[in-house]
């Protein structure tokens, strides 16, 4: 509006122009994470899986993790899109569950330990590329991409408890010195899409935000070593160790806010399911001995709540 009271009326394209000027080409987000994960894995007693089908078990649940994240987006000439992430969390809660079994199904169930699993960390870093198709006024983008990506679990179990026994077993209750770990790693390609809808292209009255959603299929090579510490006929630092294929899915969804041309915040929700093949597990005694059988399966699942700042160049 002018001082005389005059407005001026600019066309819908002209104002698009400006806003695309205004746009900054490079994003670097900085963010928290409140992550829950759970973490399983089975073998059996030989390598065909049987003797029995299930001999071990181990769970991890309700892992508690306060992550730190942090990313960057980056629009090139041409509509190619560039993005990257690294995020390090530290687990402060969770529960561990060791079971072995004489019998086919989980039946006979002789040895079962409860542990504490608050101790570790993770590690997840990835990078993608894609190229973005605009519509409606480029308020409606669809970014299909490719990338490779690395997940890392370290994981504990401490303050033991034998809750199930056999005879002449360990007796029932608390035992002190159990500091075992499990060191699990998923790497591979995976391809996505992202969808971002602009408000900000539609109304000028409305303030500026973005709501996006993203999917990722991820193709995994599974490797995991553990140290048994209470085994004294297992090496250390590595007892045994497990190797397969896997594959994940990913997706996510958030609003962010701009608050002005450089600055922006975002809320955000993800979700994470992994899993493997069947493998192989590999048990290094102390004579010398390497021992193999079926590792059956290793699941993954996460869920992250995200906030995050982000500034524009």
């Amino acid at each position: 509006m002018l001082n005389n009271g005059q407005e001026i009326d600019i066309p819908m394209r002209q104002l698009q122009t400006i806003k695309d000027k205004q746009r900054k080409p490079v994003e670097i987000e900085v963010g928290y994470g409140y992550r829950q994960d759970s973490l399983d894995w089975s073998i059996a007693g030989d390598q065909q899986g049987e003797n029995p089908n299930i001999l071990s078990e181990l769970t991890w649940e309700e892992l508690l993790i306060h992550e730190i994240r942090m990313g960057v987006r980056a629009d090139l000439k041409q509509s190619f899109f560039l993005k990257g992430s690294i995020n390090y969390g530290v687990i402060v809660g969770g529960e561990n569950q060791d079971s072995d079994y004489a019998a086919d199904n989980r039946e006979m169930e002789f040895s079962r330990s409860n542990n504490d699993a608050d101790q570790g960390s993770t590690l997840d870093g990835l990078f993608g590329a894609g190229y973005k198709f605009r519509f409606i006024s480029k308020s409606f983008n669809v970014i299909p991409l490719v990338g490779y990506s690395y997940h890392r679990q370290r994981l504990s179990m401490t303050d033991g408890y034998q809750t199930i026994t056999w005879t002449g077993g360990p007796p029932l209750g608390a035992f002190e010195g159990l500091e075992s770990t499990y060191d699990a790693q998923w790497r591979g390609p995976w391809i996505g899409l992202d969808v971002i809808l602009e408000t900000e292209s539609f109304a000028t009255a409305i303030p500026p935000m973005s709501f996006y959603f993203g999917w990722e299929y991820h193709w995994a090579d599974y490797y995991a070593e553990a140290d048994w510490n209470l085994r004294d006929d297992f090496m250390h630092p590595k007892s045994f160790e497990h190797e397969a294929d896997g594959t994940g899915m990913v997706a996510n969804l958030g609003v962010r806010l701009r608050l002005n041309h450089r600055w922006s915040v975002t809320l955000g929700y993800e979700t994470e399911e992994w899993s493997t093949e069947e493998g192989v597990d590999r048990v290094f005694l102390t004579n010398g001995t390497i021992v193999s059988t079926r590792l059956n399966e290793v699941n993954w699942h996460s869920d992250v709540v995200q906030f995050s700042c982000s500034i524009h160049f």
